[in-house]
C-alpha cells in the first residue's frame, strides 16, 4: 500500500515481461511476419494490462479514512484514467509512425474505456450526471472520430 504508482516490483515486472515480449515480437516478425504481428498484439494487450492493473490496485487501497465503495469507485476511475491515457498513447504514437494497427488499438481501447465508463462507472449516479456523461461521452467519441478520419487521410493509405 505504501508503494509509489508504478514504482515498485509488481509493475516494474510486468512491464519488463511486455517488454520482453515487444522484443520477441520485433524479432520474430523478420523472419514470420503473422507470427511477429501476433506478438506485437499480446505486446501491446500485455502493456495495457499492465497500466490497468498497476492503477486499479494502486488506488483500490481501502483504509481506514475511506469507505470500501469509495475505495471501488476510486480505482475504476483511475483504471478509466489510465486507459485513456494509454489509448491517446497509442494513436499518437500510430500517427506519428504510420502504423494502422496502433491507431485502431488505441480507437479499441477508447470504445472499451467508454462503454465501462457508462455500465460500470457511472452505475451508482445519480440520473442527472448519467444524462450529462452520456452527452459528453458521445460527443467525445464523436470529436475523436471526426478527427481520426482527417489525419488517417493526411497519413496516406493505410499499410499492408
Amino acid at each position: 500500500p505504501d508503494a509509489l504508482l508504478a514504482l515498485n516490483l509488481r509493475f516494474v515486472a510486468a512491464a519488463v515481461t511486455a517488454i520482453a515480449l515487444a522484443a520477441n515480437a520485433a524479432a520474430i516478425g523478420r523472419g514470420d511476419p503473422a507470427r511477429g504481428r501476433l506478438l506485437w498484439i499480446a505486446a501491446i494487450a500485455g502493456f495495457g494490462a499492465t497500466i490497468g492493473a498497476e492503477a486499479y490496485l494502486h488506488y483500490a487501497v481501502f483504509d481506514a479514512a475511506s469507505s470500501l465503495a469509495h475505495a471501488g469507485r476510486r480505482a475504476d476511475t483511475a483504471l478509466s484514467i489510465a486507459w485513456s491515457a494509454y489509448a491517446a498513447v497509442l494513436l499518437a504514437i500510430g500517427f506519428a509512425r504510420g502504423h494502422r494497427m496502433l491507431r485502431l488499438a488505441g480507437l479499441g481501447l477508447l470504445g472499451l474505456v467508454a462503454v465501462k465508463l457508462l455500465l460500470i462507472d457511472l452505475a451508482g449516479a445519480p440520473q442527472a450526471y448519467r444524462v450529462l456523461s452520456f452527452l459528453i461521452v458521445g460527443a467525445l467519441m464523436i470529436a475523436v472520430s471526426y478527427a481520426y478520419h482527417r489525419l488517417e487521410r493526411r497519413a496516406g493509405p493505410p499499410e499492408a
